[in-house]
């Protein structure tokens, strides 16, 4: 029987003891999240929603909320000792490709630059990373989106239920998949600061070249985030 992913996020969050803001609705969790970042003392704070009537992407696009307790709706707020640099956005894409690997092995996982989560063809989870700074104050917000018992039925898009029986997605495993995606989250936060190290970008290349519809494969991933492709070619993560 399936549950809700939004109440049970919000008790997990709650009971973890982390600054928790949920509401059943709001315009989107990572605009209220920009506007708490500065005045949020606590190390972390999770934002959490069950619909979103503004949901942002990358750039102008826009996050489309499918029906109640089917999705995690969230921003997650950091506080950073010093700003976030632009290879925390491959990092983090490694580290949610690490979390829901781990929970759910087997499954065809795989990641699109430059914040896309995919199983199979189907796109079933999404990122929006922003920093925000005010004097010595920076935080790193990770906006994120997981469809989870369904989707909204745009192109493309799909849900983990489609790929696995309801009983691997019960109330424990999903808050065993939360604190793993917390752990590797704040274990990318303490070792990722200018660059990428070795296991970072190796892992990067596994995860992204899993992608069905690569067209390219890639032969590796420099430093700091730039792809480089088979043929020769090099590509910035941030132009993608």
């Amino acid at each position: 029987m399936m549950f809700s992913i939004y109440e049970t996020t919000k008790d997990w969050a709650t009971r973890s003891g982390f600054s928790t803001l949920a509401e059943p609705s709001m315009p989107s969790t990572s605009d209220l999240a920009k506007e708490r970042a500065i005045a949020e003392p606590e190390p972390l704070a999770i934002i959490l929603t069950d619909h979103q009537t503004k949901g942002r992407g990358r750039g102008t696009n826009t996050w489309t909320t499918p029906n109640a307790g089917h999705a995690l709706l969230s921003t997650w707020s950091f506080m950073l000792k010093e700003p976030a640099q632009g290879v925390m956005a491959p990092a983090i894409g490694l580290a949610l490709f690490k979390a829901v690997n781990s929970t759910w092995f087997g499954l065809p996982w795989s990641l699109k630059a430059p914040n896309d989560l995919y199983l199979g063809d189907r796109k079933v989870g999404g990122l929006l990373l922003e920093g925000v700074q005010e004097g010595h104050r920076q935080r790193l917000l990770v906006g994120l989106g997981l469809n989870i018992f369904g989707h909204p039925g745009v192109d493309q898009s799909g849900a983990l239920i489609d790929f696995v029986n309801e009983h691997e997605v019960d109330p424990e495993i999903w808050r065993q998949f939360l604190d793993r995606l917390l752990l590797e989250l704040t274990a990318t936060l303490m070792v990722t600061r200018t660059q990428l190290h070795l296991g970072q970008r190796r892992g990067l290349v596994a995860a992204l070249n899993r992608f069905p519809k690569t067209v390219e494969a890639y032969e590796s991933v420099d430093a700091d985030g730039s792809l480089k492709l088979k043929n020769g070619q090099t590509v910035a993560w941030h132009s993608l």
